[in-house]
């Protein structure tokens, strides 16, 4: 997801306020005229960071913070599934502020955009506080003519705006966002039996995770083929068996996926369906590993002779069909919680 930071110059206030420079790459001092002249980003994701993207523990996972240049329109940089935060600091709502707002809603885009009040406490101390406080109220009002949501926001202060949850029409979340991770977090708890339940379930087909692992199934990936002769056995069998449970199997992806969107589904701030093909491209590559365990084992007889070489090393063969089964039932659960626990502690890092 890409949040547009848009407004007045406090935005690069809160640029400076979040951005981790000493993790990031690019080490050069950051003033407010400075960073309007270029795009820059701010991102999550430490491996991303160069000249132009930035690292912050604060943005939230799969989510990138984009601070168009001052010499751009804010309408020609704005893609279809971008959400825009309207930064505002004192004075607030003039009319010049206003009318470059209306453009952005008359472009369609009311329903993805919010405003951010910027209240510098510093600049406060030299000025009225009261007066302060009263032309924050008049902005309210002014900007509540155009019913989308407002934030007061104080640099250091947690920024909920950037919470922008996907399947939800009210699309932020606030108060209640700490109870849902406790809920998250209690849940992994009973993640075990609940994953082991699941296995057991009939899917949208009819048929069980479980029953793709039974015996019958895993021996046909084991049977006579021709190919045998010049590659490693392992190979082979596993060849089919990716096929079999990857490519042409839609009960295993969506269950991997209902395991995982039911347990982190509460507090999902990010892009879930980007998120979880990385998931899903982790669990695939991982079950491509199996075979690289297996010891290096070739036939070199005919088919009439295949039974006997089946038996002959039936250990091994064993082996193979006891790990595929318990990859399903302990790998990849540990790879679905492992995630769902590493997504924890980057919310968790937003408001360190």
């Amino acid at each position: 997801m890409r949040l547009v930071m848009s407004g007045d110059k406090s935005r690069y206030h809160f640029f400076r306020s979040i951005v981790d420079l000493d993790k990031s790459k690019n080490q050069e001092s950051f003033f407010t005229e400075r960073l309007g002249e270029r795009e820059v980003f701010l991102t999550s994701d430490l491996s991303k960071a160069n000249d132009d993207i930035f690292y912050s523990p604060r943005v939230p996972l799969n989510t990138e913070l984009f601070f168009p240049s001052e010499f751009s329109s804010i309408i020609d940089v704005i893609k279809n599934d971008d959400k825009i935060i309207w930064f505002d600091e004192f004075p607030y709502a003039t009319d010049r502020d206003i009318e470059r707002l209306k453009e952005i809603l008359n472009s369609g885009k009311g329903s993805q955009v919010v405003i951010v009040l910027f209240h510098n406490s510093r600049e406060c101390l030299e000025t009225d506080i009261s007066t302060d406080d009263m032309a924050l109220e008049e902005a309210e009002a002014r900007y509540a003519q155009f019913n989308i949501s407002i934030y007061k926001y104080t640099p250091n202060a947690l920024p909920y705006f950037l919470l922008w949850e996907n399947d939800s029409e009210s699309a932020r979340l606030e108060s209640d966002f700490f109870s849902k991770m406790k809920n998250v977090e209690w849940n992994l708890d009973i993640f075990d039996s609940s994953y082991e339940f699941m296995l057991d379930f009939p899917g949208e087909e009819g048929k069980s995770i479980a029953s793709f692992i039974d015996f019958d199934i895993l021996a046909s990936f084991c049977d006579y083929d021709r190919k045998l002769n010049k590659n490693n056995i392992w190979k082979i069998y596993h060849e089919k068996a990716y096929k079999f449970y990857w490519e042409n199997n839609y009960e295993i992806r969506h269950f991997c996926k209902l395991i995982y969107k039911d347990a982190i589904e509460a507090v999902c701030i990010w892009d879930f369906d980007r998120d979880y093909e990385r998931l899903y491209a982790s669990i695939t590559e991982s079950f491509k590993q199996i075979m690289v365990d297996m010891k290096f084992l070739k036939y070199d007889g005919v088919k009439a002779d295949y039974d006997e070489f089946l038996i002959d090393h039936q250990k091994e063969i064993i082996k193979y069909k006891t790990r595929i089964q318990f990859f399903f039932r302990e790998d990849m659960k540990e790879i679905i919680k492992t995630r769902i626990q590493r997504n924890l502690r980057k919310l968790e890092a937003l408001f360190s």
